[in-house]
């Protein structure tokens, strides 16, 4: 029977309402709608980008602001240890001391040295000032702008040095105590012992319009007290001073930046309304005063805004930021979501198209298709064409039909050979799995699928899947049985393959201890390996677990984090990656990194998600401790900084005392040499306590005996005394204690003074006798007693310390009063000295 195609397609379309067209409305539609949500998230992540872009520049220019900031406090720093060495310094001094600060720091407009002048002292300091040549007078700001001398005060607070003096004149004897915003600012320093910022002000010096900033730096007398506000009031010797224009510290802070075109200014949190602004940028300025309406980035602008709080001296800033339009036309460009979009719609149209093209053909192939089933040549060309081999068998399991793929199988080249044979000659069975075909000939009547071994003419057998159904031929009794016959050598070799690669892959995963994870989308299960059961505290094998009790196993501030990374990884088709805490079940808190990855099973659909777990647990604690090591190995690192550049000017202080002494006493070439000695001998007893510091694990403390043992052995080589002559007696072990560098060096310089004086006065003419020294702590007080003494000529009964020339011995009693001790002095039989003094220093 054979169909007209022209003459029956109205008819076939009649038959078959879903060769209608409203697929491919539907279809477009899908691919429109599709096209305008990738779109949207296209142009959502390129926002979510630019944002992060925005909040990096802030975030540099911020910590560039704040770096600027800490590297004039350190210049400040120096300057403050200068005064703490020296006490009195002269402009000269001065001069060339800050001339290198500036050199160095181009951030600072000018330095100065503030006192504290009590009245009584004012005509004192202004003869002193006026003999440097300079016109010097302590003066204050009148009303009307100009300098007039300083009303009658109980003290005052003059710019006393300064450097640069040029551009800077009329700043020198300014009184910054008549000025209530520059002293409220000297008291804050005053009385917390740090460095304090003003709020902004008009600089004296000022020539244009950018404010000013102070930072002091007290500066306190050494060797007093300072741990109380009233001591710190009592010993205030004045301020080191920073002078800046904040628009130049600010542009200088950020140089180094390209303008990658962010608007901002400045606020200052901690001022009233009206003095909180510092600075602006030009853009900022500009678009404060233009008209955004037109603006095409208007939306963005809003999006891009920041604001940060940083601290300057204790001061709070704000550094408040928008993006121009020069940073948003480098960084974002909306054409890529316009082609998302518009490529989107192309696929959806070309799609349409190809979908309208193959109705038009299948529904010409139809009526041919229709004529050919209606045919026995149909059905003879459909069984001849099948790749797989087709039996038919009766009741008894004789062979009745075959086709040419079951003869190819068995590599039989004539199909009659194989008719009228028992199945059970080419098709094997195992009895264990309740034979389909009974090896008795008989044919199980219920239809199954099973797996054989199929007999080859070579006797070769080959794996095979059977699938049998029912075939009902008219006239017969009893049914017959159609066994199609599939080949799957090549999948049951592909399955043990892939067995041995997914053992391989468990044995990779085991080592590596990562875990598998499959989260199925229709059932809300997740299907769990072995190991994330182990890293759970799990029974060690794969389980099935509802997602809802997964996410129960998070650390709660956790779960947030991760159903949000992975709800936007399912929703975007990205990389799932999320670190996070779980409790496992004993109660023990574990670190994960999990990543995982959207699986599609077809085109339009996505149905689980695929992952791996790491335990990060060591790896967190491991990080953790480095992170600690090296924040303890840069505070050891600026703690010895800070040591060395203590020990310098305890040097240079031994050094100048040393030089005055020599002067006076007008000494000869061997007294001047002999003078040197003790200063060579004076240092090294402070380097030998570093010596002890460095080669032990404890930094903050040293080994008391060990270093005084040390220090008098060095000592006897220093003199060139025999230890048959003097005898050296240590009795350190009762206190048996750890000493930190705060009191171990001025205590090592004690006993390096005192045991010099016994070597050079107490033994003359090569006399024999001993020196003992002690450390203990009074029970009564708790306080550390040290002891040095001698059996030597000892001193004239008139003789106290008080009228001492010595310059070691006069170092010995600042040294006591630095330590907040006291000093007992006997001299009567040989030298006796007795030390008390806190172990806290």
């Amino acid at each position: 029977m054979v169909f007209d195609r022209a003459d029956n397609i109205d008819e076939l379309k009649t038959a078959h309402p879903a060769m209608n067209y409203n697929s491919v409305l539907i279809t477009a539609c899908i691919g429109a709608a599709i096209s305008i949500l990738i779109f949207v998230i296209v142009e959502n992540s390129t926002r979510g980008w630019l944002k992060q872009q925005f909040e990096w520049v802030v975030q540099e220019r911020v910590r560039a602001i704040e770096n600027g900031f800490q590297e004039t406090l350190y210049a400040l720093d120096n300057i403050k240890g200068l005064f703490t060495s020296f006490g009195k310094i002269s402009p000269k001094e001065f001069h060339y001391f800050t001339k290198g600060v500036l050199d160095r720091s181009e951030m600072i407009h000018a330095l100065e040295w503030i006192p504290k002048v009590p009245h009584k002292l004012k005509n004192q300091f202004e003869v002193a000032g006026i003999k440097t040549g300079k016109n010097f007078f302590f003066k204050e700001l009148a009303k009307d702008g100009k300098m007039v001398p300083v009303t009658k005060r109980d003290e005052y607070f003059p710019v006393y040095f300064m450097e640069p003096y040029k551009g800077n004149e009329l700043a020198l004897g300014f009184d910054l105590g008549s000025n209530k915003t520059r002293l409220a600012t000297i008291n804050i320093a005053m009385n917390s012992g740090k460095a304090a910022a003003s709020q902004r002000v008009v600089l004296v010096q000022e020539k244009g319009d950018q404010f000013g900033l102070l930072l002091f730096l007290p500066v306190y007398k050494p060797a007093e007290p300072i741990k109380t506000k009233e001591q710190r009031q009592k010993h205030i010797m004045g301020f080191v001073l920073g002078v800046y224009r904040i628009g130049e510290l600010i542009e200088k802070s950020i140089s180094d930046f390209t303008d990658w075109g962010i608007d901002f200014e400045i606020l200052d949190e901690s001022a009233s309304q009206k003095k909180r602004f510092l600075y602006a940028s030009h853009g900022f300025v500009n678009q404060k005063n233009r008209e955004n309406k037109q603006d095409r980035y208007l939306d963005l602008k809003q999006l891009l805004q920041s604001s940060v709080i940083f601290n300057v001296a204790d001061r709070k800033w704000s550094f408040n930021a928008t993006a121009s339009n020069e940073f948003i036309d480098l960084h974002y460009s909306q054409q890529n979501s316009w082609y998302v979009l518009v490529t989107g719609f192309l696929l959806t149209f070309t799609l349409c198209a190809y979908l309208i093209k193959l109705k038009q053909h299948l529904l010409i192939r139809t009526s041919s298709d229709i004529a050919l089933k209606n045919s026995k040549e149909y059905t003879d060309r459909v069984i001849a064409s099948m790749i797989n081999g087709m039996v038919v068998v009766d009741h008894y399991g004789i062979i009745q039909s075959v086709n040419n793929a079951a003869c190819i199988m068995s590599g039989y080249d004539d199909e009659n050979k194989l008719i009228g044979m028992p199945i059970d000659n080419i098709l094997y069975v195992d009895t264990s799995d309740n034979g389909q075909v009974g090896n008795d000939g008989g044919v199980d009547l219920e239809p199954k699928n099973f797996e054989a071994q199929f007999i080859k003419v070579d006797s070769v057998q080959i794996p095979v899947m059977v699938s049998s159904s029912n075939l009902e031929l008219a006239g017969e009794k009893h049914l017959s049985k159609v066994l199609v016959i599939k080949d799957i050598s090549e999948s049951k070799k592909n399955e043990i393959e892939r067995r041995h690669n997914d053992e391989r892959l468990q044995l990779a995963l085991s080592a590596a201890e990562l875990g598998v994870w499959q989260w199925e989308c229709n059932t809300n299960l997740m299907i769990l390996d072995k190991n994330i059961n182990r890293i759970l505290g799990l029974k060690r094998k794969a389980s099935t677990m509802d997602r809802t009790l997964y996410l129960n196993r998070i650390h709660p501030d956790d779960v947030d984090q991760y159903v949000d990374s992975f709800n936007k990884a399912w929703q975007s088709n990205e990389l799932f990656s999320c670190e996070y805490r779980i409790i496992d079940e004993s109660g023990s808190e574990r670190c994960l990194r999990d990543q995982g990855r959207m699986v599609s099973t077809s085109q339009w659909s996505s149905d689980y998600m695929l992952g791996v777990v790491v335990d990060i647990t060591n790896h967190k604690h491991d990080r953790e401790n480095l992170r600690v090591a090296l924040i303890e190995k840069q505070t050891m690192l600026r703690e010895m900084h800070h040591r060395v550049k203590n020990n310098l000017q305890i040097i240079a202080s031994l050094f100048q005392l040393q030089s005055d002494d020599i002067k006076k006493r007008n000494m000869t070439t061997n007294a001047i040499l002999a003078a040197m000695q003790d200063s060579y001998n004076r240092i090294h007893s402070m380097s030998l306590v570093h010596e002890r510091l460095y080669s032990t694990e404890n930094m903050d403390k040293i080994d008391f005996q060990s270093y005084v043992t040390s220090l008098t052995n060095d000592m006897f080589v220093a003199y060139g005394i025999s230890k048959q002559q003097i005898k050296m007696v240590l009795d350190l072990e009762k206190a048996s204690v750890d000493i930190g560098i705060e009191l171990a060096i001025p205590c090592g310089l004690i006993i390096n003074e005192l045991i010099s004086n016994s070597f050079k006065h107490a033994f003359p003419n090569n006399k024999k006798g001993s020196v003992c020294i002690s450390l203990d702590i009074e029970k009564s007080s708790g306080m550390y007693e040290l002891v040095v003494a001698d059996s030597g000529i000892g001193f004239p009964g008139d003789y106290s310390l008080q009228s001492k020339k010595s310059l070691g011995l006069r170092l010995v009693v600042t040294l006591v009063k630095q330590i907040h001790g006291t000093i007992e002095f006997s001299g009567k039989k040989g030298a006796y000295y007795r030390v008390l003094f806190n172990g806290s220093g």
